[in-house]
C-alpha cells in the first residue's frame, strides 16, 4: 500500500505539469486501467470532469469516501477539477498550481484572464503557492525583499479586468535578488516598446517614472561594469 502510495503522488505530480502520457503509464503500473483511461482523456471534455465529480459526490454520501485511499482520491478530485487538496497536500509551485487551475479547473475554451482569475482566489485562500521569483523559491528563502514573479506580472496583461502594473513587471526583485541588475527589466521595456503595448510619450507620470528608473539604472550598471559611452548611450 505504501508502494501504491508513492506512484499515486507520482501521477498526481504527473499529471500537474501535464504528463498524461507518463502519468497514464503509472497508472498501468497499478494495475489499474480504470484510472488510465480517466487520465487518458484528461481536459478532454467537461462532462468527464462533471461525470467524476458527480461519482465522488455519490462515494461522500454513501459515506464510501473513507475507503478509498488518500493519493487516489485526490487523482479523482484533481481530474474532477476539484484543487484545494491537491493543491495544499503536495507543495506545488506556483507555477503548477495556475497549470493545474488552467487544465483541470477551466475548460479548453475558457479565457485565460479566467484562470488568472481564479487562481487568484486560491492564492488569496491561502491554497495555492505565492508567485514568488525562483531565486526566493529553489534559493535564497531567508531574502526578505517582497517580491512577485515577473513571469506572473507579464501574464497578467492577459487580464483585461485589472491587467498589470508596469512597476512591478520592471521590479528587479522580480528576477532577481540583486536589486541593481536591471538587464532583464531594460530588455522588457524595449520588448514591450517594440510590441507597442508601452509608450513613453502617452504613458502616465507613474509609469515614465518606472521607464526612466529602469533606463537610468541600466546605464549605471553598464557603466560600472566599464562598457564603453556609445552602449551606454545606446
Amino acid at each position: 500500500e505504501v508502494e501504491d502510495a508513492s506512484v499515486l503522488e507520482t501521477i498526481i505530480l504527473n499529471l500537474s505539469k501535464h504528463d498524461i502520457r507518463k502519468a497514464a503509464e503509472q497508472s498501468l503500473v497499478l494495475r489499474d486501467p480504470r484510472l488510465a483511461s480517466l487520465i487518458s482523456t484528461a481536459g478532454c471534455h467537461n462532462h468527464l470532469k462533471e461525470d467524476i465529480g458527480q461519482q465522488m459526490e455519490l462515494w461522500k454520501a454513501n459515506a464510501m469516501d473513507n475507503f478509498i485511499q488518500r493519493d487516489r482520491y485526490h487523482a479523482y478530485e484533481l481530474l474532477s477539477g476539484k484543487l484545494d487538496n491537491v493543491l495544499t497536500q503536495y507543495r506545488l509551485d506556483w507555477r503548477r498550481c495556475l497549470a493545474c487551475v488552467m487544465w483541470y479547473e477551466q475548460s479548453v475554451v475558457d479565457p485565460v484572464e479566467t484562470t488568472i482569475h481564479s487562481f487568484l482566489n486560491f492564492q488569496r485562500r491561502g491554497v495555492a503557492s505565492a508567485s514568488v521569483p525562483m531565486y526566493k523559491e529553489f534559493g535564497n528563502k531567508s531574502c526578505k525583499m517582497e517580491a512577485t514573479d515577473t513571469a506572473f506580472e507579464l501574464l497578467k496583461y492577459l487580464d483585461t479586468k485589472n491587467g498589470p502594473e508596469l512597476k512591478r513587471i520592471l521590479s528587479t526583485s522580480g528576477y532577481t535578488s540583486d536589486i541593481l541588475d536591471y538587464s532583464l527589466s531594460w530588455h522588457l521595456v524595449s520588448v514591450l516598446e517594440g510590441l507597442g503595448v508601452l509608450d513613453y510619450d502617452t504613458a502616465g507620470a507613474e509609469a515614465q517614472e518606472s521607464i526612466l528608473h529602469v533606463y537610468f539604472g541600466y546605464m549605471l550598471q553598464l557603466e560600472s561594469l566599464g562598457a564603453g559611452p556609445e552602449l551606454v548611450l545606446y
